[in-house]
């Protein structure tokens, strides 16, 4: 079989698609519980596994699409099965319910979060690796993702720590200094 190299690991292709059906088991699941609150059949959506960077999953309400990160799913396993699609799934039904024009993360969200038993955190909690590291000067590690990355090295952001509120430098710019 395939395998893939991931930090030290060996994933094989039956893992994965092991992990992409459970994904999808969790997407029809949370899909029944809102057919029985709402009293009504949800047309299902297109769900790809091709997002990368740091987002672990996405909804596009007007394409009925669900993109899922395979990188942060095989990093995090059942974690991301409980927390991800039906996070993503609440974004596409509360639309559905209360119109398109909602806030993402808005009062109907949540109560789609409720319905299906998850707590309403509008961000996950998951480290997404990348090349691009950066630190601080409370010696936190940050992973920015590609896009984050080019924009400060042309000079357009400048990444700050959350804690210590110091900007954030490269890795590969403190190694050489």
């Amino acid at each position: 079989t395939l395998a893939l190299a991931l930090i030290g690991a060996s994933v094989s292709s039956t893992m994965i698609e092991d992990l992409k059906i459970a994904a999808l088991k969790r997407i029809e699941e949370v899909y029944e519980r809102f057919d029985a609150h709402y009293q009504k059949k949800f047309v299902r959506p297109t769900v790809k596994f091709d997002l990368r960077g740091n987002r672990s999953g996405v909804a596009y309400f007007h394409k009925n699409l669900i993109r899922l990160n395979v990188n942060v799913l095989l990093d995090y396993k059942e974690d991301f099965i409980k927390r991800t699609p039906g996070h993503e799934v609440a974004h596409l039904v509360s639309r559905n319910v209360y119109g398109a024009m909602i806030r993402s993360h808005g009062p109907e969200w949540q109560i789609a979060m409720h319905v299906i038993g998850q707590p309403a955190e509008r961000c996950h909690s998951f480290v997404v690796k990348t090349e691009n590291i950066y630190h601080c000067k409370c010696e936190q590690v940050h992973y920015l993702s590609t896009r984050m990355h080019n924009q400060i090295m042309r000079g357009e952001i400048k990444a700050t720590c959350k804690n210590c509120r110091s900007v954030c430098v490269w890795e590969k710019i403190l190694s050489a200094n």
